[in-house]
Parts: C-alpha cells; sequence; structure tokens
C-alpha cells in the first residue's frame, strides 16, 4: 500500500493507493498536520545522471538549498521580495516552485544554463534554476 499526499485549499489528502487493481481510499487530514511531512515527488526533469553542484558558479548540477519562512526586500532592476535562500537573498526564480510564507523549505533544485552557452542579456541571471523535489516543508512561524 503507498500514499499520496495531495494538498488542496488546506486540507490535505492522503490517498492509500493499493497494488492490484483495489479502488483508493482518501482520507482528509488538515494541513497543518501534515506541514512537517508534505513532500513532492521528483519532477521529471531529474536526470538520474545529474551530479551534485561543486562551486558557486557550476551549472548542469543539482543542489540542496534551504529556502527561509520570510520573503525579504530587496532591490535587483527594482525593488523587489526576495526569497531567502541558504541565509543570503537570492534574487532568481526557482521554475515549478511556489513560496509559500510562513513554512521554511529544503528543496532539491537543478542549476542551468538558460542561454546555451551565450552571454545572458544585460540585467539577466547566467543561471537558472528548476525545481527537482520539495524535501521537507516546516511551518516555522
Amino acid at each position: 500500500m503507498r500514499r499520496v499526499i495531495i494538498a488542496l485549499a488546506g486540507v490535505a489528502i492522503v490517498v492509500a493507493v493499493a497494488c492490484g487493481g483495489s479502488a483508493p481510499s482518501a482520507t482528509a487530514v488538515p494541513e497543518a498536520a501534515m506541514a512537517a511531512t508534505a513532500v513532492s515527488a521528483p519532477t521529471a526533469a531529474v536526470a538520474p545522471q545529474m551530479r551534485a553542484c561543486a562551486g558557486e558558479m557550476d551549472v548542469d548540477c543539482v543542489e540542496d538549498v534551504v529556502i527561509g519562512p520570510e520573503l525579504e526586500d530587496c532591490v535587483g532592476v527594482a525593488p523587489m521580495r526576495c526569497m531567502v535562500v541558504d541565509g543570503e537573498l537570492f534574487y532568481d526564480e526557482i521554475e515549478g516552485f511556489e513560496h509559500e510564507e510562513g513554512y521554511r523549505y529544503r528543496i532539491r533544485m537543478e542549476r542551468y544554463d538558460p542561454w546555451g552557452g551565450e552571454e545572458p542579456p544585460a540585467d539577466a541571471s547566467s543561471r537558472g534554476y528548476r525545481l527537482v523535489e520539495v524535501v521537507e516543508r516546516v511551518w516555522a512561524r
């Protein structure tokens, strides 16, 4: 029996999926009770051959990071709100990841070159980031 957690509109649904053709059963659980255990499955973008990032400028690699519970004021091209990733302001976005204030996340993300080796446009990041999986999501307020 495998359990799948689906969070919708403040309620996490735990679905037990049985092998052998049985119909799945579902139980509603308050999302707060699931906050520390709700973890996503890896996305299809994850290639098993992806290697860990070796340095800050490394690309085509995967890294694990911690994202703080609050967005902070920051200034890029204009004033904006930034995530705090590993204790530092993060000016980029992470494709496939939606930050919900109040939760601390531990995620695995892919770092890649969105420009295919070409020079990025002015004021653009030289790296792109894509969510691989949410390893942990914990209420932190």
